[in-house]
């Protein structure tokens, strides 16, 4: 499954659900998941992505560097 590169077909979709989704839990696996990785690109076009038992992506904090 490739990244979603428009919804704009699908204007009225807020939320998606997957039988096989399974969110990730520590960093490491989230930074490896590519359910993760979706529901991140489809959040930035207001759509939830969740699993069969209704758990919706939330998305975690990132860390960015700052350099001066």
């Amino acid at each position: 499954m490739e990244k979603l590169c428009s919804t704009s077909s699908f204007p009225a979709l807020r939320e998606i659900e997957h039988p096989c989704c399974v969110w990730p839990v520590t960093g490491p696996e989230v930074s490896r998941s590519k359910w993760a990785e979706w529901a991140e690109s489809l959040l930035e076009r207001n759509v939830h992505l969740h699993g069969p038992d209704g758990v919706r992506w939330r998305p975690r904090l990132k860390f960015v560097k700052y350099s001066k």
